[in-house]
């Protein structure tokens, strides 16, 4: 499966829709579209995995670059759409409650 990536703007929030397995051979693409919105400043960046069905270190790492940079200028990352699969490995690698995981998009946009 390929990756496809498609950016959405709801008001101040931009929500990346990521389609495919994010592994070390595609996650320099992602890298490149959440730093391309923190180095904007994006107020509000939410990211639905729910269309994700693998994720490696490389993908982890990625997004913890994303919810640095976002902390530099005091805006949001909500995740949004994890699976069991995907779930487990934010918990192996401790990353589950470092993250805002939301349910879904509403409730992401709603904080």
């Amino acid at each position: 499966m390929s990756l496809e990536i498609k950016s959405r703007h709801i008001g101040s929030a931009v929500v990346v829709d990521i389609e495919g397995e994010v592994d070390m051979n595609v996650s320099p693409k992602v890298r490149t579209v959440l730093v391309g919105l923190t180095d904007k400043k994006t107020a509000k960046i939410i990211v639905s995995l729910k269309n994700v069905p693998y994720i490696d270190s490389s993908g982890l790492a990625t997004l913890v670059e994303c919810l640095q940079g976002v902390g530099r200028y005091k805006g949001k990352l909500h995740l949004i759409g994890i699976n069991d699969d995907i779930k487990d490995v934010f918990q192996l690698a401790r990353l589950y409650d470092v993250f805002d995981i939301c349910p879904d998009e509403a409730t992401a946009l709603a904080k």
